[in-house]
C-alpha cells in the first residue's frame, strides 16, 4: 500500500506574495540601474531605496545597515584641522611677538648695562673683598641711596673707566627734586678689580670736605658690580667747555679767571695738607658754578687721588708712548691731552708729587689765558713735544695780555726742577694780592726777559717766600689796559 501523498504547506514568503494584489518588483533591473547611476546619486540615496524596496516585502529578521553616517566623521576632521589651525597660528604669532619685542624694544644703555645674571647684594658683600677699612669708611662716611629715586637724564662726559650721568634725585615725595650728577663704571669695567679700585677711590673722596672740592652725596648700589657715586652737579659745565665758548677779551682776568685760579688752588692746599696728590688737573677736571658771588669752580675728578708715600703696589710708571693696542682712538687722544699736563719729572717715570701738582696749576694758568690747550700752536710732532718737555726745553706759553704777575706765577710753577715751585700754599697768598691782575702793579724787583720766553734762570727762579719778580719791565699798552678792565 503507497503511502499517503501529503501536500506541502506553503511557505510564507510564498503565501505572502500570493495574497499580495502587486507583484514583487524584480531587483535585478533596479539594481542595474542603480549601478549605472551611481555616479550621479549619492551612495546614501542607493542604500535608501534599497531600503524602501525591501519594505514592501515582509522578512522574518530585518538586516540592520551596517554603515557609519559620513557626517559625524567629516564633523571630527574638521575639529581636528582647527584644533591644529589654532595652535600653529598662536605659535606663530608669539614667535614673531618675541623676535620683534627682543629686536626692536628701546632699551636704554643704562638698562643695556646691567646683566641679567647679576645678583643683587648689599654693602656688606664688599667688606671682605675691599678689607675692613675701606668698608669701614664707606660705610661711615656715605649715605645709601636707593636706585630708584634716580631719574637718569642724560650722558655728561666718558672717560676710559667711568662715564658721567646727569640724575634728578627725589630722596623723599615731599622734597623736591635735586640735580645730581651720577658716575658709574662702564659695562666693560664691571669686574672685582675695577670695582675695588672705583671704590677704592671713592672711600678717598667721601672722606674730603673742602668747599671747593665736589663733594660725595652718597652711593647707589644696583648688583655686586654695578655701583654709582652721587656726586654734587656743577651746572656751569667744565673749565675747558667754558673756555671753548668764550674769548680772552669777553673774559678777563679781574673776577672771573682770578676767582677761578683762587679756588683751584685752595683746593690744592687742602690736598697738599692732607698729604694727598691730586695728579690730574686739567681743565676737564675743573668744574665751574655760578651761584650769589658769580662765577665759582671746584675740583673734581679725584678718583686718582692717593696719599703719600704710594703704595708701592699700586704704583704705575708713566712712558711716553702715546699708542696703545688697547685703548680706543678716544682714549688715546684723551690721554695724549693728559700727558701735556704731566711735569716733566713724571713724564720721566717718576712718581707724581705735589711739585707735580703744581706744575699742572701753571698748565692751568696757561689754559685760562690762552683758552686753548697746551702746546696746540705748536707745529712739531705730539712725541716730539713731549720729550722737549721732558727735558725741560718746552713749556707752556702765555699771551702779550696777560698781566705781569701772573704770567710770574705761572712761569714759578712751570719751573723744570721741583724743588724750586713754590707750594700751593704759597701761590694762594700771591693770588690774593691787591690789584694782582691789574697791568700797573709793580713788583719788588724786575726781571728784563721778553714775554712768554722760555724758562727763566735757575737763580730767578728762587724765591724766598716773597711775591715773585716780574717778568717784564715794560709799561702795559693801552690794549693790555683795556683788556683787564673787562
Amino acid at each position: 500500500m503507497s503511502p499517503p501523498v501529503m501536500s506541502p504547506s506553503p511557505s510564507p514568503l510564498l503565501t505572502a506574495s500570493t495574497t499580495t494584489s502587486i507583484p514583487p518588483p524584480s531587483l535585478t533591473p533596479q539594481l542595474t540601474n542603480l549601478s549605472n547611476t551611481s555616479n550621479i546619486v549619492p551612495p546614501v540615496t542607493t542604500e535608501l531605496s534599497l531600503i524602501q524596496i525591501n519594505s514592501d516585502r515582509p522578512s522574518a529578521v530585518p538586516s540592520p545597515s551596517t554603515t557609519s553616517p559620513p557626517s559625524s566623521s567629516s564633523s571630527s576632521t574638521t575639529i581636528l584641522l582647527a584644533v591644529l589651525c589654532s595652535v600653529v597660528t598662536l605659535a606663530g604669532v608669539a614667535g614673531i611677538y618675541f623676535f620683534v619685542y627682543r629686536n626692536t624694544a628701546f632699551i636704554s644703555d643704562y638698562e643695556a648695562s646691567i646683566v641679567a645674571s647679576e645678583t643683587p647684594c648689599r654693602r656688606s658683600s664688599f667688606a671682605a673683598t675691599m678689607g675692613a677699612s675701606h668698608y669701614e669708611d664707606i660705610t661711615t662716611t656715605t649715605i645709601e641711596i636707593n636706585p630708584k629715586q634716580l631719574a637718569y637724564v642724560k650722558v655728561l662726559g666718558i672717560g676710559s673707566m667711568c662715564q658721567v650721568w646727569l640724575a634728578n634725585w627725589s630722596p623723599n615725595p615731599a622734597m623736591d627734586t635735586t640735580s645730581v650728577a651720577v658716575k658709574r663704571l662702564l659695562p666693560k669695567r664691571r669686574n672685582d678689580h675695577d670695582v675695588c679700585t672705583f671704590l677704592g677711590d671713592t672711600r678717598l673722596l667721601a672722606v674730603l670736605r673742602h668747599p671747593n672740592i665736589v663733594a660725595v652725596l652718597g652711593l647707589a648700589w644696583h648688583t655686586k658690580v654695578h655701583i654709582e657715586v652721587v656726586l654734587e652737579y656743577m651746572d656751569g659745565g667744565n673749565l675747558r667747555q667754558v673756555l671753548s665758548t668764550t674769548n680772552p677779551l669777553s673774559m678777563g682776568w679781574l673776577g672771573s679767571k682770578q676767582e677761578i685760579a683762587m679756588d683751584v688752588v685752595d683746593a690744592l692746599v687742602y690736598l697738599h695738607q692732607e698729604e694727598i696728590v691730586h695728579q690730574k688737573l686739567a681743565a676737564e677736571t675743573v668744574l665751574i658754578h655760578t651761584g650769589r658771588r658769580g662765577i665759582g669752580a671746584k675740583l673734581g675728578n679725584c678718583g686718582s687721588m692717593y696719599r703719600q708715600p704710594r703704595p708701592t703696589s699700586s704704583s704705575q710708571r708713566t712712558t711716553l708712548s702715546i699708542f696703545s693696542p688697547k685703548l680706543s682712538p678716544d682714549e688715546a687722544h684723551r690721554q695724549l691731552q693728559r700727558r701735556k699736563w704731566m711735569a716733566p719729572e713724571v713724564l720721566r717715570g717718576n712718581e707724581p708729587t705735589r711739585a707735580a701738582d703744581m706744575y699742572a696749576f701753571g698748565v692751568l694758568l696757561s689754559v685760562l689765558d690762552t683758552h686753548d690747550d697746551p702746546f696746540k700752536r705748536e707745529a712739531m710732532d705730539e712725541a716730539l713735544i713731549l720729550q722737549r718737555v721732558s727735558l725741560g726745553d718746552l713749556r707752556p706759553t702765555l699771551s702779550l695780555l696777560c698781566p705781569p704777575f701772573i704770567h710770574d706765577i705761572a712761569q714759578r710753577c712751570l719751573d723744570v726742577s721741583p724743588e724750586l715751585r713754590p707750594t700751593a700754599l704759597v701761590v694762594a697768598g700771591w693770588l690774593r694780592t691787591p690789584g694782582l691782575c691789574s697791568p700797573s702793579f709793580v713788583s719788588t724787583s724786575v726781571v728784563h726777559t721778553r714775554r712768554g720766553s722760555l724758562p727763566l734762570s735757575a737763580s730767578s727762579s728762587s724765591y724766598n717766600g716773597s711775591l715773585p719778580s716780574l717778568s717784564m719791565g715794560r709799561v702795559p699798552s693801552k690794549a693790555e689796559a683795556a683788556y683787564n678792565v673787562l
